[in-house]
């Protein structure tokens, strides 16, 4: 009965009213006929770090020196992130790394190439007090630091402090700007396993005080990432640009 009144005011009055009494019945009937249904809203993803380490057919010998031809397959990833200020890490005059990984059989390969502008290996039996390396690789996958997946190495010192009884060996070379490190999986992974990992570079320049951290993958909850076992790895234009012979020399 609304409708049909409408339409009678709308013979008799001007063509301009006619317009307006018009649109004023379509949103009529909009309001009544409304969806009761909404859009979804998006849902934000978070950044994640995945690494893909890739298999190789020969296994790299672990002496420090990065000349193997498996890590010529390995896509090297910047240690970017500066965990003592939460930020990006631009302090390349002071360090400046790189780490790649790949594995074979049953163990995982990990290799790395730094520069650090005051560098001076030392005998400190508290490894935490000198330059050193922390590998953290949890088969777990629990997601935040624990002692048990953590794995650390002074600069210079080939062993390796842990709490996991899984076999390590480790090696410096080229006057401890290079790094190779092993670890023997407690069991073969198959192609697409991932596990939560983590390096990181502690710099002290010399002294026993704290210094700076600085690590591959910069996370909101915790300081873990991602590793991927993968078979073959499609490099882009973008990963091609970082390549182990273009890390900032200093000397």
């Amino acid at each position: 009965m609304a409708l049909w009144l409408i339409c009678s005011e709308y013979c008799s009055v001007t063509k301009r009213e006619k317009g307006l009494l018009y649109l004023t019945t379509i949103l009529l009937i909009l309001l009544v006929v409304r969806p009761t249904f909404s859009a979804p809203t998006p849902q934000k993803e978070e950044k994640g770090f995945i690494y893909k380490a890739e298999r190789v057919s020969i296994a790299p010998v672990v002496d420090g020196y990065l000349d193997d031809p498996a890590w010529k397959k390995a896509k090297p990833e910047k240690l970017q992130w500066n965990f003592s200020k939460k930020q990006p890490w631009n302090q390349l005059v002071d360090f400046d790394g790189l780490f790649a990984s790949v594995w074979h059989s049953d163990s995982l390969y990990i290799a790395v190439k730094l520069e650090d502008n005051y560098l001076i290996p030392n005998k400190k039996k508290d490894v935490l007090k000198q330059d050193h390396l922390e590998i953290h690789l949890d088969f777990n996958k629990v997601g935040k630091e624990s002692d048990q997946s953590q794995y650390l190495i002074a600069t210079g010192n080939q062993q390796v402090k842990q709490k996991s009884p899984l076999e390590t060996l480790a090696a410096w070379g080229n006057n401890y700007k290079s790094f190779e490190f092993r670890l023997s999986l407690p069991s073969k992974p198959s192609v697409g396993d991932e596990i939560h990992f983590g390096i990181f570079y502690h710099d002290f320049d010399g002294n026993d005080k704290f210094h700076q951290t600085v690590g591959w993958s910069e996370t909101s909850t915790d300081r873990l990432a991602k590793l991927a076992f993968t078979k073959t790895i499609t490099v882009d234009a973008n990963q091609k640009a970082v390549q182990w012979g273009r890390i900032k020399s200093l000397y």
